[in-house]
């Protein structure tokens, strides 16, 4: 386990919502020493099967699961 690495987990079925949303993922400030991994996951048929294979592929310590139309406000939220 990485424990100074994030994984921000997105289900994606509307890419013009998840455009949105990645301007905002874009913005966040990742602390120093850290690392962020943005998985995106596009036509999943079940979202926690999805979930569950980027848990497999995953190393980060800390996930952050939500959908592509959560648009993250919080610059600062990976502190």
């Amino acid at each position: 386990m990485d424990n100074k690495s994030f994984a921000l987990i997105a289900c994606v079925n509307d890419e013009e919502l998840w455009g949105e949303c990645e301007k905002y993922i874009g913005e966040l400030v990742v602390p120093e020493g850290y690392s962020m991994d943005v998985f995106k996951i596009a036509g999943a048929t079940s979202i926690m099967r999805a979930y569950n294979e980027v848990i497999e592929k995953s190393d980060a310590k800390y996930k952050i699961y939500f959908h592509q139309d959560t648009f993250i406000l919080n610059k600062n939220l990976l502190e």
